[in-house]
């Protein structure tokens, strides 16, 4: 079967490489010149099935409302976008309702699950290397309250328990030495010891290149211009390196998936999040460095040991498709990593540190689109939010064995555009 991919991120990819190895004639197109140039460039550079909790939390009205104008507030609305987010926002606080919030933690904890064993499985097979981490992630806290609540959230996930470990100060420090400095602050911390981390980027490249030996034709500076619908069927698809046709066609476009739906009439339920992140060299940094990937609840950022670099992420805006840094935002990255290891970060040149930022496709009930649509022969594989690495893998397995005629290894039907009709 011949399949017309959209997109060469990291599920564009993964779904390459999965329907590669099925025996499908594959064709990935990007408008980049490389795989993995959006916004799985920089992310967070965790495999966290234990962050699989959407956003829409129950109560985040509330907590919207309160952080509203604060110059660090972890969220940013532009004032102006709003218009544009009162649908999408309606349903976002809809789904944060408790049985929704509990429904769709479960179904990402399941694919994250899934995705997991498909990374460790492609690291085996095919000895990628992308500063791969499997020592967990570590999460800490400021505040008995802050703790309580976030184990409270866990416990909503059952009975798709994640596996923990609850610290007190001292066997926080244990675990992350290089916290040492700021252990007075700390009340506590929960341990995940199933969590990964890695170079998106780098897995992506890495896998690009194995796809392209089993086959894959990878299209790249190739920007699709449109999509020719012609009764229920994509015809064909035109880009600036000329008309594709396809059997098959996958939507792996990230946040631009949305506008290239439009185009032919469906309606996808996906914001672009807007998310920065740093990256720092270490290698002439002094000071004792981070041995695992750190989260701090109070300030909305990741701390993420990569070989010889740390990546910092986190903040949030809904500001469109704006792609430009605000130095303040990334600034406040910086400012809070100083906070969280000042001994490590009173030795940083500013040469070693490289802002980037990038936009989240996140659908109004925080699961992804996996699957069947509307339009016979389109595929969707976006909408992955917050959790695009973690899931990436197994979206695309999954994708690949439903279009091969293989069982997948999950019911599609939870992650199906469908569930919104």
């Amino acid at each position: 079967m011949r399949i017309v991919i959209i997109g060469a991120g990291l599920l564009g990819v993964s779904t390459a490489w999965f329907l590669a190895k099925s025996g499908n004639e594959v064709v990935v197109i990007d408008r980049r010149s490389a795989p993995a140039l959006e916004t799985s460039f920089a992310n967070g550079g965790m495999l966290t099935p234990s962050q699989a909790a959407p956003w829409n939390t129950p109560g985040i009205a509330w907590q919207i409302l309160r952080l509203l104008g604060q110059d660090e507030s972890p969220i940013r609305i532009k004032y102006s976008r709003l218009a544009g987010l009162a649908g999408w926002g309606t349903a976002f606080l809809r789904y944060s309702k408790s049985e929704h919030f509990r429904n769709n933690f479960q179904k990402n904890i399941r694919l994250a699950r899934y995705s997991l064993d498909q990374v460790k499985m492609i690291r085996q097979q095919q000895g990628i290397v992308y500063d791969h981490s499997h020592q967990g992630t570590l999460k800490i806290f400021q505040s008995r309250e802050a703790l309580r609540h976030a184990r409270a959230l866990l416990e909503i996930a059952a009975p798709e328990t994640i596996r923990y470990e609850l610290l007190d100060q001292q066997a926080v420090i244990a675990l992350e030495p290089a916290l040492e400095p700021v252990s007075d602050t700390l009340a506590g911390g929960l341990y995940f010891p199933d969590d990964e981390a890695g170079d998106a980027h780098r897995f992506c490249l890495e896998l690009a290149n194995a796809s392209s030996l089993a086959g894959v034709s990878f299209l790249y500076d190739t920007t699709l211009t449109a999509m020719v619908r012609q009764g229920n069927r994509i015809q064909s698809v035109r880009t600036t390196s000329g008309d594709l046709t396809a059997d098959l066609y996958v939507l792996a476009a990230g946040s631009y998936s949305r506008m290239l739906a439009q185009s032919i009439n469906l309606r996808l339920p996906i914001y672009p999040v807007k998310g920065y992140s740093l990256t720092i060299d270490t290698v002439n940094t002094p000071g004792r460095l981070p041995v695992l990937p750190v989260i701090d609840e109070l300030r909305h950022i990741a701390v993420t040991p990569l070989g010889q670099r740390l990546r910092i992420a986190g903040k949030a805006e809904l500001a469109g498709y704006d792609t430009t840094i605000d130095s303040r935002r990334s600034g406040l990255l910086l400012k809070f990593f100083r906070q969280l290891y000042p001994e490590l970060a009173s030795g940083l040149e500013p040469d070693a540190i490289q802002p980037w930022t990038g936009l989240r496709p996140y659908t109004c009930d925080g699961v992804p689109l996996i699957g069947s649509c509307s339009i016979e022969n389109l595929i969707l594989n976006t909408g992955h939010g917050h959790l695009g690495w973690t899931l990436a893998a197994g979206s695309g397995r999954l994708i690949a064995d439903m279009i091969s005629g293989n069982r997948p290894g999950l019911d599609l039907t939870p992650y199906a555009l469908s569930r919104f009709e």
